[in-house]
């Protein structure tokens, strides 16, 4: 599938929680020791619910944006809004993945891209 016609979470292996600075600093590490690494350069803003806060309904708004790292298309995403609920935000993940895809922090990124170990 080519990278620029992902625009689903079922379309990806795995997802990574990642700033902007935690994406380019995978990218970094990744490209520097030849892991292949391809973007589209689009990304997706979501609002996946609402969390009510002092009687007022606070929407929860999630940025994603699909790059392919070393074969597998992982979803790279973080929860942008003022107020956010992760635990919403892990069910609108699992929900949106396939079943059993792994779901991390840019810490452990590896664990999504070879959930079995690098190849």
């Amino acid at each position: 599938m080519d990278i620029r016609d992902v625009n689903s979470l079922a379309d990806c292996a795995g997802a990574v929680e990642a700033t902007n600075y935690e994406r380019l600093s995978l990218w970094r590490e990744y490209t520097q020791r030849g892991i292949s690494w391809e973007a589209s350069g689009q990304g997706f803003m979501v609002q996946i619910g609402s969390v009510e806060v002092n009687g007022y309904d606070m929407p929860v708004w999630v940025c994603w944006g699909p790059v392919r790292i070393d074969g597998r298309i992982i979803a790279l995403f973080e929860p942008t809004s003022q107020v956010v609920d992760h635990r919403m935000v892990k069910k609108w993940l699992q929900a949106g993945l396939p079943q059993g895809a792994p779901i991390c922090d840019a810490m452990n990124a590896a664990n999504a891209v070879w959930p079995n170990g690098r190849r």
